[in-house]
């Protein structure tokens, strides 16, 4: 069971670093994207016509600019009142004062923000450039908002074993998701993503944790210049189920050769039957983890049958060899006097039991669970954080005095 329980963290932990890469991958993607729109964007307000301030000019161009940057879901611009003028989709002429990013833009800076649409609740990303004439005088603001389902097309691409990536907001919120159901419902991924305090994006990790009773396993990464996360995640059951395919084809391959071998056995001498059975029964129990009956008598068998006889107890000998190393080498961590802990994501997941009453406590099992931090004072915590753990993340262990 150990075995089969150290294959399943190997699998998980290599999926993590997988997913890991592709979010890393797809922020920069999607952060170099939103950069272009609102370079785009600075390009569009300084064109003669946006400058003029003339509807009549303004109108052509901003239908054609439209079609071509079809991601924008409107291009319009507005006088230094908030008031729109025009607008290259047809749709009414309102006051726009009250959009955060248009009073930012209004005072001389390119602004974005997400905020509701004009004419419904569904939140979009509002990009507002300052027009400026030749002189360098403001003179009014372009709109070109971006609806996040626009965005959330370079997404819908990932599709590696049931995993889907989705972009998180500065609060933790789903912003952007494939998944039109999944992006209203704006679930908070603060208890499972690290979000530190103050705002600031994830910094690159991996996380476990279940959605609606489902376990998940997800790589994510920050969007740099706009304060959001990307996430890449797969059902857990998704990335488990090779090994387990591979598992139950090694023990069907197993099985097969074995009754294969019966076959022949049976077909070249009917006295060959009763040894090669055992040794199915024996390699049905050993796939089983269930106690091995007797193996046939090596003597007076054929080399054939000698060699399987032989070959299997070989195979049965390094299996034993290495349970038995697992379970010395655990029982040399509980009987240590030294103080030893395995973490993952920064809470204990085994302490022993020296380490469990250097800090007072009588078992360990109080302590699973508790964040490192909890247990050491701040100047030892500050060691731990500078000289220790890029240590144990370098060579996958530390050992010494604290």
């Amino acid at each position: 069971m150990r075995l089969l329980q150290t294959e399943r963290q190997e699998l998980l932990h290599q999926s993590q670093r997988e997913l890991m890469g592709l979010a890393r991958g797809l922020s920069v993607e999607l952060d170099n994207r939103l950069l272009e729109l609102l370079k785009d964007s600075r390009v569009i307000a300084s064109l003669p016509e946006i400058v003029s301030m003339d509807p009549k000019q303004q109108l052509p161009l901003l239908r054609q600019l439209y079609v071509q940057y079809y991601i924008y879901g409107q291009l319009a611009v507005a006088d230094m009142n908030g008031q729109l003028q025009v607008a290259g989709k047809d749709s009414p002429l309102v006051s726009i004062a009250h959009v955060p990013s248009y009073q930012r833009a209004a005072q001389g800076k390119q602004s974005w923000v997400v905020f509701p649409a004009l004419f419904n609740d569904n939140l979009i990303l509002h990009v507002h450039t300052p027009i400026r004439n030749a002189d360098g005088v403001q003179v009014g603001v372009l709109g070109s908002p971006v609806a996040f389902p626009s965005l959330a097309s370079s997404l819908e691409s990932i599709n590696i074993g049931g995993a889907a990536a989705f972009v998180l907001d500065e609060t933790g919120h789903v912003l952007i998701h494939p998944d039109g159901a999944e992006a209203a419902r704006r679930l908070d991924y603060t208890s499972w993503i690290n979000l530190p305090s103050g705002g600031l994006p994830a910094t690159f990790g991996a996380a476990q944790y279940a959605v609606d009773g489902a376990a998940r396993v997800a790589g994510y990464a920050p969007v740099p210049n706009f304060g959001w996360t990307i996430v890449v995640e797969r059902p857990e059951s998704e990335i488990l189920a090779s090994s387990v395919s591979l598992r139950n084809l090694t023990a069907l391959s197993l099985i097969g050769s074995v009754l294969l071998s019966l076959a022949l056995a049976y077909l070249l001498a009917r006295s060959l039957t009763n040894p090669v059975r055992k040794l199915a029964d024996a390699a049905l129990a050993l796939g089983q983890g269930a106690p091995l009956p007797a193996l046939p008598n090596m003597e007076n068998q054929s080399v054939e049958i000698s060699s399987l006889i032989s070959s299997f107890t070989q195979m049965h000998r390094a299996v034993i060899d290495r349970e038995n190393s697992l379970r010395q080498h655990l029982s040399a961590m509980e009987a240590a006097i030294d103080g030893m802990a395995i973490l993952q994501d920064g809470n204990f997941t085994y302490v022993n039991q020296a380490l469990a009453q250097m800090h007072g406590y009588a078992a360990p099992a109080k302590v699973i669970g508790m964040p490192w931090r909890q247990l050491s004072a701040p100047k030892e915590a500050q060691r731990i954080t500078t000289e220790i753990l890029p240590h144990v993340q370098e060579q996958g262990m530390w050992r010494g005095e604290l």
